[in-house]
């Protein structure tokens, strides 16, 4: 039931209780006739019926007050009500613009949306146009990359035969200058160059170390005289080996330097630091012409400790110094230079010497024992085999 209604019939029900109760006590105090304020009984019972009737109303309000806040509100908040109705009605008015106002914008956004979506049907049109052209210049540009990879392949079978005329060419031109005995400034087997590589950087750095070693070669055939300088045609790595039955393969120069880099890093793997590359002739060459050449690999190990013996010499100390610097002369080129020799690739092919003032020292040395006295040949210093002899001298007694 609403609080309008309920509060309607709660009031009629006041006023009958209070009409019915003053009528009751007004009576009582007429048959008593009592007399207030000097007022005749009569009258001071309408006037006690009137009282009681309207504490029984003030009682009954009190009462609803204290209980229902509906009821407060209703006798007292009516005027906050009202001013919060003008308010919601002014908010209400409000908002009612801004719905009008986004219903006037939505309309754009549909006709925005519609035009959008008119202009995406027709980039999907030309979308689809355009994939229909792109599937066809895919067709057309696999059918080039066949036509080109079968050009290509029947350009590389041209190159192979024709570098094995080449090589076929230049052999036969070997054989008949050896037969004419044409002068060569490199021969077959010839060192054209040594230099160490350090295979523990990676591929790109051994690559690298490996290319300018070959450059430096290149440059060193130039001053003697080989190869063209302006055309590149000095050092050629290229090669033709012939298989069973006559059947020839060929190896570009790219695949010879890949495959060298491989045998490096392969060093690397085992342990090893470095290692030392020799360029060799893998055909004669005169004046003008190209150097075919080939690579021989080395490990660069320690072949001697400080302090190993090289070799050793007895010296009689009663001959002559005269004869005594001839034999050590001879003991240093033969002995020692052959140690050196059978385990060194020293840089700019220098095994190591030993000085005219040294050998001199040596002999003064020799000539200060009464006997017979045995003079070694010591490593100075630790000796790899890329590297060249440092030796000191040793001397004792003979037994």
């Amino acid at each position: 039931m609403p609080f309008g209604i309920g509060f309607i019939f709660l009031l009629m029900l006041a006023g009958g209780v209070a009409a019915y109760w003053g009528d009751r006590v007004g009576q009582a105090v007429g048959k008593k006739r009592l007399s207030v304020f000097g007022l005749r009984p009569k009258y001071t019972s309408r006037v006690v019926a009137v009282a009681t009737g309207v504490l029984i109303v003030l009682f009954t309000l009190t009462t609803l007050l204290i209980v229902s806040n509906s009821v407060r509100t209703a006798l007292f908040g009516i005027e906050e009500l009202q001013a919060s109705v003008e308010q919601l009605s002014t908010e209400v008015a409000a908002f009612e613009l801004k719905r009008l106002e986004l219903e006037g914008r939505n309309l754009e956004l549909e006709t925005t949306n519609q035009a959008l979506e008119a202009e995406r049907a027709r980039l999907e049109q030309e979308r689809a146009e355009l994939a229909g052209e792109l599937a066809s210049l895919q067709s057309a540009l696999n059918s080039t990359r066949e036509q080109l990879s079968l050009a290509r392949e029947e350009l590389r079978a041209l190159e192979q035969n024709l570098e094995v005329l080449r090589f076929l060419g230049e052999q036969f031109f070997n054989v008949a200058a050896n037969l004419f005995d044409a002068h060569f400034v490199v021969h077959k087997g010839d060192v054209l160059h040594t230099f160490l590589v350090d295979v523990t950087q990676g591929r790109a750095a051994t690559l690298e170390a490996l290319r300018q070693g070959l450059d430096e070669t290149a440059r060193r055939l130039v001053e003697r005289g080989l190869g063209d300088p302006e055309t590149g045609d000095v050092l050629r790595l290229d090669r033709v080996i012939e298989l069973v039955e006559g059947q020839m393969i060929t190896f570009t120069a790219e695949e010879i330097v890949t495959a060298a880099v491989q045998s490096l890093l392969e060093g690397a793997a085992q342990g090893y630091q470095s290692v030392i590359v020799q360029v060799i002739a893998a055909t004669n060459a005169r004046e003008g012409d190209p150097v075919f050449g080939n690579f021989r690999f080395v490990v660069n190990e320690r072949v001697f400790r400080e302090g190993d013996v090289l070799g050793e010499a007895v010296f009689d100390p009663s001959l002559p110094k005269a004869e005594l610097y001839e034999q050590l002369w001879t003991f240093l080129e033969v002995e020692i230079s052959g140690v050196a020799r059978a385990s060194l690739l020293p840089p700019d092919g220098d095994y190591g010497s030993v000085s005219v003032a040294e050998a001199y020292e040596v002999v003064e040395r020799i000539a200060q024992h009464d006997g017979n006295v045995i003079v070694q040949a010591v490593a100075a210093r630790d000796v790899w085999v890329f590297d060249s002899l440092d030796v000191r001298f040793a001397f004792r007694a003979a037994d």
